[in-house]
């Protein structure tokens, strides 16, 4: 993974998306990002999010916390602390990885898709039995999704709420938050 750290006054920066996603324990296996040509220590969660973020086309704009902000710094973390809000309003999409990819997560995102890409009435016609109900696998592999440890995180309420456009990610894998809240 190769990142080149950019300085940008907020008023006017490019357009960039915001990454929202849980550090991590500290204690995590360390994995090593280039960072502006030197090599840098990141945590694990940090990798495999920058590594499922990474667009291999062309590069991506993406403001992330652990590198924008000197966590060495109290002052400079307190300072943009307060500016949270700003970045992730002004952040034309802001991208949740809420974790890895796999089989229940895989089974998760087919469910939500088939939920959302199709009417109330071929699941619960009326006077019949909803066949959406009768899944109960389908439903505790999306129940997962949104009941992983990211969203037990205080920052998340405004990292979600402010943004504009938010992109659920996991793994690979993605869609909508209005797919989540249909």
């Amino acid at each position: 993974i190769i990142c080149d750290l950019i300085t940008v006054d907020l008023g006017t920066a490019p357009s960039y998306e915001a990454l929202s996603y849980e550090w991590g324990s500290p204690s995590s296996k360390k994995h090593t990002i280039r960072l502006n040509e030197r090599q840098s220590s990141v945590s694990e969660n940090f990798w495999r999010a920058s590594y499922d973020l990474r667009d291999a086309q062309e590069p991506r704009s993406l403001w992330i916390d652990a590198l924008c902000i000197n966590q060495d710094d109290v002052h400079e973390r307190n300072c943009q602390g307060s500016r949270m809000g700003d970045i992730y309003s002004q952040a034309a999409r802001v991208v949740a990885w809420i974790g890895e990819d796999d089989s229940e997560v895989r089974k998760g995102c087919a469910f939500l898709s088939e939920l959302t890409s199709c009417s109330i009435e071929r699941y619960c016609p009326p006077g019949g039995d909803c066949q959406c109900w009768q899944d109960r696998g389908k439903w505790a592999a999306l129940s997962g999704l949104c009941t992983g440890s990211y969203w037990f995180r205080l920052w998340i309420i405004q990292e979600v709420l402010l943004a504009s456009d938010l992109l659920i990610q996991c793994g690979p894998l993605s869609f909508q938050w209005e797919e989540l809240t249909w």
